[in-house]
């Protein structure tokens, strides 16, 4: 099972509420659920304790109704996109309007909404973004791996601004490259190979 390689591959635990799937019965721990609630029973001192079947669970594994998959978690592959659907160059270089909001072209349902990204707290990393989007946007290629354009972007950027080439110091701030990332994969028509 591939929720097992998880733990053993990548240290990573999991809880998983799933209702009459079997696939799931060989876990460490089987609580019994009914809408979504441990099924408890009581003790002779009154305490609720939820219904542990795991026993049981492992018993249908045994009887062979069940059979073990594969444990090992695959390697987790790079994320390519297409840096052209980022923006239309053609149009116009994107905007921010706000802290929380770049507009990406004359059709206000296309603007991107940052507001979930909580790292982003000054309108001064909204137009680090959006320069950033329109820099990469007019790069050649058709699919690049989201990880290392973004870092080498952010890479590039910080060494201009420590070398005194940043042409626009005071109005651009810093940003991570995991919020310009975390942007990019925000940006509606976004094209992913």
């Amino acid at each position: 099972m591939k929720i097992r390689g998880l733990f053993q591959d990548r240290g990573v635990s999991s809880i998983l509420v799933v209702g009459g799937c079997s696939d799931y019965l060989i876990a460490d721990t089987v609580i019994m659920m009914e809408d979504y609630i441990a099924r408890c029973f009581q003790t002779l001192n009154f305490q609720l304790i939820a219904r542990d079947v795991t026993s049981e669970a492992h018993e249908l594994i045994k009887k062979g109704s069940i059979a073990e998959l594969e444990s090992h978690f695959p390697e987790v592959g790079d994320r390519h996109v297409c840096p052209r659907s980022f923006c239309n160059i053609q149009e116009r270089p994107p905007k921010p309007r706000s802290r929380n909001i770049i507009q990406m072209s004359k059709d206000p349902a296309e603007d991107l909404d940052l507001s979930a990204l909580c790292q982003i707290v000054h309108v001064s990393q909204s137009r680090l973004i959006a320069r950033a989007l329109y820099h990469l946007s007019s790069k050649r290629g058709d699919n690049t791996a989201l990880f290392a354009m973004v870092d080498k972007w952010i890479a590039r950027w910080e060494e201009s601004m420590l070398n005194g080439d940043g042409e626009e110091e005071g109005w651009l701030a810093s940003v991570r490259a995991i919020d310009l990332g975390m942007a990019i994969n925000r940006i509606r028509g976004l094209k992913v190979a």
